[in-house]
């Protein structure tokens, strides 16, 4: 009697992937509403609850340990997270996501064991390539991804990262290690509109919100410069390559920068 070959794993479609918005506790695509994004390392519940009070609309708890490893606070994230998914009314809750480490690493491995269940979007640090996708959506099958491109590989990739079926939003950090080819012909500024306008079209082109842009990285720690007028202008910088997010890790700035996003271009 012949051997059927395994069935392949299809994937599941954006619109049953679980993620707990602010305006729902069940699976939808996300709306292009401007969003900030508080980055925050583990803390406990209570001063996960306070930070909420600054009114970002997603938290994201970063899981990103030194040297890209898994963070030793897991635990403490996974009861965070439980309280933020329980905290307020309907309507008023923050998305909540978790940052862990590259795919393909023991160290993402672990996290996504350990923070399995608890039906949060994730987003996946340095994502470059779509099989980084695919790594992660085949371990969490049913959780919202957010890939966040920060490698020239990832720039180069940011298409087909975006056309999986997993991915929700893509998110831009500085590359590790700028193209070269960019260097004599392009400033820092201009490398970085290159960069922007690269990624808002990958998320155009695969029906996506525009991107979130987290020009410091997704650490949680303050960033250099760190004023409210500097997050302001990084915010109006990405706005206008088509960025609907930006992160943040100082919930002073939230209001401010979703003033600036909320504001419609002239």
């Amino acid at each position: 009697m012949p051997v059927r070959p395994p069935r392949a794993r299809r994937p599941v479609p954006r619109r049953h992937l679980r993620l707990v918005r602010a305006d729902t506790a069940g699976a939808t695509a996300p709306d292009a509403r401007p969003t900030v994004h508080l980055v925050v390392p583990p803390r406990p519940p209570e001063e996960l609850l306070r930070l909420a009070l600054a009114g970002a609309d997603a938290m994201v708890i970063d899981l990103v340990g030194p040297e890209q490893g898994a963070s030793p606070d897991v635990a403490a994230a996974r009861a965070g997270a439980r309280a933020l998914l329980r905290s307020g009314r309907r309507g008023r809750r923050p998305e909540v996501w978790l940052r862990v480490p590259p795919a393909g690493t023991d160290a993402c491995a672990e996290t996504l064991a350990l923070s399995a269940g608890l039906g949060v979007g994730l987003v996946v640090a340095d994502a470059r390539t779509v099989d980084d996708v695919e790594w992660v959506a085949a371990r969490a099958p049913r959780a919202a991804l957010m890939p966040v491109v920060e490698s020239s590989a990832g720039l180069a990739s940011s298409t087909s990262i975006a056309r999986h079926p997993s991915v929700h939003r893509l998110a831009l950090s500085p590359l590790a290690q700028p193209p070269a080819a960019t260097g004599p012909v392009l400033s820092p500024a201009e490398a970085r509109q290159w960069q922007l306008a690269i990624v808002a079209l990958a998320a155009e082109a695969a029906g996506l919100p525009g991107p979130v842009d987290a020009p410091y990285g997704l650490h949680g720690r303050p960033a250099p410069g760190s004023g409210v007028d500097a997050r302001v202008q990084d915010a109006a910088t990405a706005r206008a390559a088509g960025f609907t997010g930006h992160c943040v890790s100082d919930p002073d700035h939230v209001r401010a920068v979703r003033a600036l996003l909320e504001t419609r271009e002239p």
